[in-house]
């Protein structure tokens, strides 16, 4: 099955445009919020001349061109004839997002869906859903999602596909990642979640591959496809549903994607063959996809050198880290010396280090040490501990943007680094992006930034 026409589509139908508030009007604003060309974007209904001051046709074949992907936003019942009809002009995909197929439980609607799967086959139609909510190619500027979603530039190397569409709309709306591709595929009745998987390792511009999965249903292709990320040195971050009875009758009448538990066993199991990450919840997902798409340079070992803004931060970072058995590798001897001439005398200098105003404020002394520790073959990966406000008053975060800016620009920079921030609020966007440009993401609090890097440890190690 060819994915390229459905996610990387020349002409677009939208089928059932409306001016109305629904799926084709919002779609249609996504599509002009993303900056996409919509010379090549045609609308469909047979009830208007016009619709938001662009000619609307009769029907897909009125077009008079081959049409890539149709975007169907009409009700269920009139989706095999709108693939009929559109075969008549080659086309190669569709989206449905109707509702109403086999995941209602109920036997006629199990038995239709079966009919839309059979037709789209017959067709060669690469159908995406139904019961989904479309999809985000951003790196071409290909929108088919059908929440209306704000304005803002997503564009990065994270690909993310998910059972529900809920969780894609929020994916989105999180500023602290960048996105390749955000794909809902609901039922996943023709193209599965399988099958996207499989297209998305070996997409260019992804570097994490990341989903909400319900259930699997191709465990041959899953494994081709974790064997395939991990050749590719691809990361995959997976959150998996369905580990309890409740979440299990839930699925049924969500997608009707339903794993047991010798399935829910057998992802596991593949999953840590693999080395792929899996997550609890959505915050740890975010972490630990911020922090790999993100970083540069992976760690060379489990050490941990945690440098902090105060001794009360040291102490959680200290305590948090234990939790989750984290590694900190004590500071060589000419990292110690130094740091004993600098400091006052009432400072300690452990890992975690409290750097005390004498560093914290100091752009030449943190970039010194800086520079020490990235030498220094023991330590795998540095943590700063710093909470980045959305308002910034105090001038801290000036002097570690300097020194690290600094250390970036002279390629000094050879193992990962990340800021980790000791309360979970909003933060300054401009220096975010700062460090991100610099390949240093700021991840969640502490202990969803030591269980993600721990995970990360037990992937490599």
């Amino acid at each position: 099955m060819d994915l390229s026409k459905l996610l990387k589509p020349n002409n677009i139908a939208i089928v059932g445009m409306s001016e109305e508030k629904g799926y084709g009007k919002s779609l249609y604003q996504n599509m002009i919020s993303l900056g996409q060309d919509v010379k090549n974007v045609y609308f469909v209904n047979p009830k208007k001349d016009k619709i938001l001051d662009k000619k609307c046709y009769k029907s897909i074949v009125d077009i008079g061109l081959d049409i890539d992907l149709a975007i169907i936003c009409s009700n269920k019942n009139t989706v095999i004839p709108i693939l009929e009809e559109g075969k008549k002009c080659n086309l190669k995909s569709a989206v449905i997002y109707a509702s109403g197929f086999s995941e209602t439980g109920k036997c006629e609607d199990k038995i239709f869906e079966d009919k839309l799967v059979e037709k789209a086959k017959e067709l060669d139609i690469a159908l995406l859903g139904p019961n989904c909510a479309g999809f985000v190619n951003f790196v071409n500027n290909i929108e088919a999602f059908g929440f209306l979603t704000e304005k803002r530039e997503r564009k990065g190397n994270i690909a993310f596909v998910s059972h529900s569409g809920q969780f894609c709309l929020s994916m989105m709306d999180d500023n602290r990642i960048k996105m390749s591709y955000d794909i809902s595929c609901g039922n996943g009745s023709v193209v599965s979640m399988e099958d996207l998987f499989l297209y998305l390792v070996e997409d260019e511009n992804t570097k994490v591959i990341s989903g909400y999965v319900e259930a699997i249903n191709d465990y041959t292709k899953f494994e081709n496809f974790l064997n395939a990320a991990k050749n590719k040195n691809k990361f995959v971050v997976l959150l998996k549903s369905g580990k309890s009875k409740e979440s299990i009758s839930i699925s049924k009448r969500h997608t009707t994607n339903i794993d047991s538990e010798d399935g829910l066993n057998k992802f596991i199991s593949l999953c840590e063959k693999y080395g792929a990450i899996i997550v609890d919840d959505f915050e740890e997902l975010l972490c630990a996809t911020n922090l790999l798409s993100t970083i540069k340079y992976l760690p060379k070992n489990d050490n941990v050198c945690s440098m902090n803004m105060s001794g009360g931060v040291a102490c959680l970072m200290s305590d948090v880290g234990k939790k989750y058995n984290i590694r900190y590798e004590q500071f060589s001897e000419e990292i110690t010396n130094y740091l004993k001439s600098q400091m006052p005398e009432y400072a300690s200098v452990n890992n975690p280090l409290d750097m005390t105003i004498t560093m914290a404020y100091d752009t030449l002394h943190f970039k010194k040490v800086l520079e020490m520790i990235l030498k220094d073959d023991s330590i795998g990966i540095i943590v700063i501990g710093y909470t980045l406000l959305l308002k910034i008053d105090d001038e801290c975060i000036y002097h570690l943007y300097s020194a690290l800016k600094d250390i970036y620009d002279e390629n000094k920079m050879i193992k990962p680094i990340c800021l980790i921030p000791i309360f979970s609020c909003t933060r300054n966007y401009e220096y975010q992006e700062k460090l991100r440009e610099i390949n240093i993401p700021i991840l969640s609090t502490p202990i969803y930034a030591f269980s993600v890097i721990k995970k990360l440890f037990n992937s490599l190690y």
